[in-house]
């Protein structure tokens, strides 16, 4: 088949999308004005619009094969009607005049093309009763739904075909621009026709129990009694069942429902089609978050005392800062709501202490890195329309751990960043609210989950960096720099026992003189302490696998192991010599 090419837009779903012969207005993206073959779009000339999933702010024109990655290969052939040039208002109207698959498609720095064939529908409903049987079936049924403009049903019983009738009933009565999209997608007239009518259904179920039961049509939509449906596609019967068998687990009676509701849907779409693959990886997420699931373990105070006291060195105020809030929890036998912050500069202990209190109250633990975190998304997931979507950090924590009430470790609060795609600041002022967690909100999930049960605990290095509006919400435990002393007590206690037991060096005869320690305790940042030993350790352990030697002394002069001295470097064009006269 022939191929035309003319101009190309890329347009987001959530500009609308239009089906044949009706008036449509877009907004043009800015970067697509930069193509001349944009700008030469005149009035009563053609070009092919290809849609992405993604929103108009979002689009990646810098890599077109990126950006269509994301769209489906039916596009809409247009002719421009507005008469406004497009570089006057960065919107056009124009007219849907053919559906067309996008074969190849062409970018360079002045122009953005496509070639592209008319689509030629695959007309599987071959049997002409059955087709005049659908026609009067669907028109009865916008009939007797109160939304659907009176005005349009007259025009449906002009049609002559089962296909345009279907387009005209999807144009007029489809709510959702995704599911517009989707119909768009489908080149199968069965296909079509069972999206219109599973919408038609879904908005109208009350009339299982009018006059309507004589159709016997309806009875083998609603109830599958079709032993091989003509024109349903039968490949989602397995999954159903599956997705059936699997809601026999106890849920709350919201998620019930809404995994009943979801079911049916999926039963009702056919199985080869985006939506259907959509929905089944909705109800698996659903059914994968631990609703009813909490751990049960109660540790005694003396054994939460002990854990936290034998993890960690110093830290005198911290420990009885924590313990404090620990043993008012058991006491009322309760959350009270209180978010920990802990405070201080790098390497004093913040994170690891977090995950000794999950350890002290029996608790699985889920760590969300915000440094540098710019989008809304990861941590209230994304909105199901879009491709690829998939829940916040939050829920697939929960789904990891498998219990609802765990130790949530909030690492870095001060170094959020405020991006384009929402403010994440505003979704842990949500999340960390007693008063609001009890029903937060994931985008992807959608149905209120119960946080307060979990145990949130924040850290941050900067306190004058966490948003005022956040830090109203923590209670801030501050962490110092240990003292000289301090640090020598966990480098022989902690550090370098652990060290040697890691690298299984225990065999290896080594001597090691105070001032080795003595020396290395200068270091105040305790994770650079360490890297110091581990690099040392890794050092001499080439010297005893590689050299063979027997014995080896650690001490204040075992510095020449780091390896410190900086390279000289120079300039790329220009010589180190050269001077710059004036």
């Amino acid at each position: 088949m022939k191929l035309e090419e003319l101009p190309l837009i890329i347009v987001s779903i959530d500009q609308g999308v239009p089906l044949l012969s009706s008036e449509w207005s877009i907004l043009i993206h800015e970067n697509l004005l930069d193509y001349e073959s944009t700008r030469k779009i005149k009035e009563g000339s053609h070009f092919y619009v290809c849609f992405s999933t993604n929103e108009n702010s979002a689009l990646d024109l810098t890599n077109f094969e990126k950006a269509i990655g994301y769209t489906g290969p039916i596009g809409l052939k247009c002719t421009l009607k507005s008469t406004t040039t497009i570089e006057e208002l960065k919107e056009m109207t124009c007219v849907p005049i053919e559906e067309v698959y996008l074969k190849k498609v062409t970018a360079t720095k002045d122009s953005l093309s496509a070639s592209a064939f008319p689509v030629e529908f695959d007309k599987d409903i071959s049997d002409d009763t059955l087709s005049i049987e659908l026609m009067s079936f669907i028109i009865f049924i916008c009939s007797k739904i109160g939304s659907f403009p009176k005005t349009e049903i007259s025009e449906l019983k002009k049609s002559t075909d089962l296909l345009s009738l279907s387009n005209r009933v999807a144009s007029a009565f489809f709510k959702e621009n995704f599911d517009k999209y989707i119909y768009l997608q489908t080149t199968e007239e069965s296909e079509r026709v069972k999206m219109v009518i599973t919408n038609l259904l879904e908005a109208n179920d009350s009339l299982i129990d009018l006059s309507i039961k004589d159709f016997i049509l309806l009875n083998q939509v609603k109830n599958d009694q079709m032993s091989t449906p003509r024109f349903f596609s039968s490949k989602n019967k397995k999954s159903t069942k599956q997705t059936k068998s699997k809601t026999k687990r106890s849920y709350p009676d919201h998620v019930r429902k809404v995994l009943e509701k979801e079911s049916k849907r999926l039963s009702r779409t056919p199985g080869s089609s985006l939506e259907s693959q959509a929905i089944q990886n909705y109800i698996e997420t659903i059914q994968e978050v631990p609703w009813l699931k909490y751990s049960e373990e109660k540790p005694d105070l003396d054994s939460m005392v002990e854990s936290i006291t034998e993890t960690h060195y110093g830290l005198k105020e911290v420990k009885t800062h924590i313990l404090q809030h620990l043993v008012l929890e058991s006491h009322l036998d309760e959350q009270i709501g209180t978010v920990l912050c802990f405070v201080g500069p790098p390497g004093t202990g913040k994170t690891s202490i977090a995950k000794s209190i999950a350890k002290a109250t029996g608790r699985e633990i889920i760590r969300i890195a915000l440094g540098g975190v710019s989008d809304e998304s990861e941590i209230r997931g994304h909105r199901r329309t879009y491709v690829a979507a998939k829940p916040g950090r939050l829920i697939d924590g929960l789904i990891k751990v498998k219990q609802m009430n765990p130790v949530i470790i909030l690492d870095e609060v001060d170094k959020l960043d405020k991006g384009t795609r929402g403010d994440p600041t505003s979704a842990l002022l949500e999340l960390l609210d007693p008063e609001q967690n009890n029903e937060f909100i994931d985008r992807f999930v959608e149905i209120p989950i119960d946080l307060s049960k979990a145990l949130f605990i924040c850290t941050a290095n900067y306190e004058e960096q966490i948003p005022q509006a956040l830090r109203d919400r923590l209670e801030l435990i501050y962490f110092k720099e240990y003292e000289k002393e301090e640090r020598l007590e966990i480098l022989k206690t902690y550090i370098y026992p652990n060290l040697i037991q890691k690298y299984q060096m225990d065999s290896f005869d080594i001597q090691i003189s105070d001032c080795f320690f003595e020396e290395f305790a200068k270091e105040k940042s305790l994770r650079n302490l360490e890297k110091n030993i581990s690099k040392i350790l890794k050092s001499i352990l080439v010297e005893f696998k590689i050299k063979k030697i027997q014995q080896i002394e650690l001490n204040s002069e075992s510095k020449k192991y780091l390896n410190t001295t900086k390279p000289q470097t120079s300039k790329i064009g220009f010589n180190n010599d050269q001077t710059t006269t004036t």
